[in-house]
């Protein structure tokens, strides 16, 4: 119920925007949809309970309504908005470039039946002769409708995590099931996926195939099980005790990286059908980890397996130890209710020291972001005070000053000079016209990664995964900035953006780029999105010196706080 719940609530969100309601009304319906994902709340033992008062962020108003869904299987409000909008006008807002307001007037004004059709007038002209669209805006939404046909059947590595992990349970709790493990995509930590790949030993299929049938429309063939779990399509392959680990090693490679690997494994043994023999002998392979040892090669961890060169060092032991979660001691760009968070500045800190970190950067949207109640300079001085009074009381974690300031079309941040040298840190981000020429949006940024006043570049191309690209820019250009002028770049952690993108990770490291890992958290639960970052970190190959968020508090202050 409570992906049911949340799909609800955005979508009350994308109703009252076309409605024209106010941005802070349909704000709190799309944070109340964050707060559940993101914190996995059970809504409806709350209901049973009574206890939908104690959640903070959901209002009086809300609990009604949820209460009411709980009960009934239905939310009049819902159900109103819904029958008050079109759905062609929802399907056509969705698309960049137009929104909620010319989505009204396309439906409203020019008659504009589906999507369908609006690319069509895009196509032969007719809607740039449109009053407030040209052929500029007309282009750009033709390459948005074909950008979210690429979208179609896809998947953010947060959602497939979580199916992947109610999968497993599922499986555990069928009893049928001796072993089961992910594989494929989501093992190798892809940012998107299209398929949940998992490889299963079985005690009795008869029973396992049963109890999937009480839950899913199942296919069974000779060596796999198929169904969809939230629309993602799932398949267990069934392995035994001698085939698990060639099986599950298989399917969790590039193709790239496994016919490599294939070729160096022929030099010692034969391939046959996900079995590996000695002769005539089959040699059994129960982990990934053991089929490495029988070729006498460094163990290659699942998300490193794309570029088949890894191959290289494992046969050298050339390796190295990659990043692990428990390297981390800085909690990074995080936000609070002073501008868009649900969680006050003490809240986060103290979440994010139960976490096992032992310092906190504060860093609230800058004054231009209206929109996300962005802070004045009067407000920053004031949460600075706030700062200061939570760090006399001794919390166990050190409070950093932080901002993300905006960094505007000219490139230059948005303060004074006598605000930003009170920060301890900025966190430079694009938040605005993405449409700016490469050329142009590449002097941009790097005007802003030349800043003194710039300690870290924050998601480097602006990307929302399966719904909105990055910008045009020359990533090269602002990495080899970032190295001259000694600014830290961002592995945005959040897993909408994974930002900057794993595939030039290894780029920055080369010119000696320091990386931070950060979440861009808005609430106590967004904190652990930090894992999504560390991954994509290991996929670049990331030790933890690369990383600054790994440095002791004090030398963190002294090497990356001034330049």
């Amino acid at each position: 119920m409570r992906n049911e719940i949340t799909l609800i609530l955005k979508e009350i969100a994308e109703l009252l925007e076309l409605k024209g309601e106010n941005h802070f009304k349909t704000r709190a319906y799309s944070n109340a949809a964050a707060l559940i994902s993101d914190d996995n709340i059970d809504i409806e033992r709350h209901v049973r309970e009574g206890t939908l008062r104690e959640i903070n962020g959901i209002g009086p108003a809300l609990q009604e309504k949820l209460t009411q869904f709980v009960e009934t299987g239905k939310m009049d409000y819902y159900e109103k908005l819904k029958a008050e909008i079109p759905q062609e006008m929802i399907d056509i807002s969705k698309i960049k470039g137009v929104g909620a307001k010319k989505a009204k007037s396309l439906v409203e004004k020019h008659n504009v039946k589906s999507v369908d059709e609006l690319e069509e007038m895009a196509k032969n002209g007719q809607l740039e002769a449109l009053k407030g669209y040209g052929a500029k805006s007309a282009q750009l939404i033709l390459e948005s409708i074909n950008e979210n046909k690429q979208y179609e059947n896809k998947f953010r590595l947060d959602k497939a995590y979580k199916a992947g992990k109610s999968i497993l349970e599922l499986l555990k709790n069928t009893g049928a099931v001796k072993k089961a493990s992910s594989a494929g995509q989501l093992r190798r930590w892809l940012e998107v996926i299209d398929n949940i790949d998992f490889v299963v030993i079985t005690e009795d299929l008869e029973l396992l195939e049963s109890e999937l049938q009480k839950e899913f429309s199942i296919t069974v063939n000779s060596d796999t099980i198929t169904f969809n779990y939230d629309r993602i399509p799932i398949t267990l392959h069934l392995a035994d005790d001698d085939n698990f680990g060639v099986v599950s090693h298989n399917l969790s490679c590039s193709d790239e990286y496994l016919s490599v690997f294939k070729d160096v494994a022929k030099n010692t043994f034969t391939l046959k059908d996900d079995k590996i023999y000695d002769g005539d002998k089959q040699v059994s392979i129960s982990s990934e980890l053991e089929l490495y040892e029988k070729l006498t090669m460094q163990y290659v961890e699942p998300e490193n397996r794309e570029d088949a060169q890894a191959l290289q060092y494992a046969i050298t032991s050339g390796l190295p130890k990659l990043i692990e979660e428990s390297d981390m001691k800085g909690m990074l760009h995080c936000h609070s209710t002073w501008s868009d968070g649900l969680n006050s500045i003490e809240e986060m800190a103290l979440e994010s020291k139960r976490l096992g970190y032992s310092y906190f950067a504060i860093c609230d949207h800058s004054k231009t972001a209206v929109y996300a109640n962005g802070l004045s300079e009067e407000r920053v001085l004031a949460q600075h005070r706030e700062i200061d009074e939570l760090n006399s009381r001794d919390l166990g974690i050190k409070i950093l000053k932080g901002i993300e300031s905006d960094i505007l079309n000219d490139g230059s941040l948005d303060y004074d000079e006598e605000i930003l040298k009170k920060f301890d840190l900025v966190v430079a981000s694009v938040h605005s016209n993405f449409t700016m020429s490469k050329s142009d949006m590449t002097d941009r940024v790097i005007r802003a990664v030349m800043s003194p006043y710039t300690t870290i570049l924050g998601h480097p191309t602006g990307r929302l995964l399966l719904k909105r690209k990055g910008y045009e820019i020359d990533q090269h250009a602002v990495i080899d900035a970032a190295a001259e002028y000694k600014t830290i770049i961002e592995i945005n952690a959040n897993p909408h953006r994974l930002d900057l993108d794993w595939r030039l990770i290894g780029y920055a490291k080369q010119k000696g780029v320091k990386i931070a890992i950060n979440p861009d958290a808005h609430n106590l639960r967004g904190l652990q999105h930090v894992m999504y970052g560390i991954r994509m970190a290991r996929k670049g190959w990331l030790t933890h010196n690369d990383v600054v968020n790994t440095y002791s508090y004090t030398k963190f202050r002294m090497n990356c706080l001034s330049k």
